[in-house]
């Protein structure tokens, strides 16, 4: 059972989101990209394959390579299964995006960046509350209070 402050967390969220985030459809970014995907760069979150073999990460038997190096590579529903990609509309997130990958990866949240785009944010799923899922994890990570 969600608290009212949990709510009030929530609501502050979604209008964080809503208000500081434009929205790209998926769409566009594949026809942008389409002649030259290795442009729109993956800097966090995706699968983690073995650079040498191209073995996935949790399937990767490190005794198959010599000296196994990970590297992350888009999802397979390039560049995510959800049809949306969000670009922060102020440099205060993008900065704090760029400057936190690991955080924004543990959110389930892939980080792409372009020279034309900056930070786009993808989240690879579908058919679940991805507020709760994402982007509230990415809120609090951000140290956001405004529910307070």
């Amino acid at each position: 059972m969600t608290t009212q402050t949990d709510q009030k967390e929530l609501d502050a969220c979604k209008r964080w989101i809503n208000q500081d985030f434009d929205n790209i459809p998926n769409q566009l970014i594949i026809r942008a990209y389409k002649d030259s995907p290795e442009d729109l760069q993956l800097l966090a979150g995706g699968r983690l394959v073995c650079v040498n073999c191209g073995a996935d990460k949790e399937d990767h038997d490190d005794e198959q390579c010599d000296d196994p190096e990970y590297s992350n590579e888009p999802p397979y529903d390039w560049p995510a299964m959800w049809g949306t990609l969000f670009h922060p509309a102020t440099s205060f997130d993008e900065d704090w995006i760029r400057e936190n990958l690991d955080a924004v990866a543990e959110c389930g949240i892939l980080v792409y960046d372009a020279d034309e785009t900056g930070i786009l944010l993808a989240i690879d799923g579908a058919g679940y509350d991805f507020y709760e899922a994402h982007w509230l994890p990415l809120y609090r990570a951000r140290g956001l209070n405004w529910h307070k």
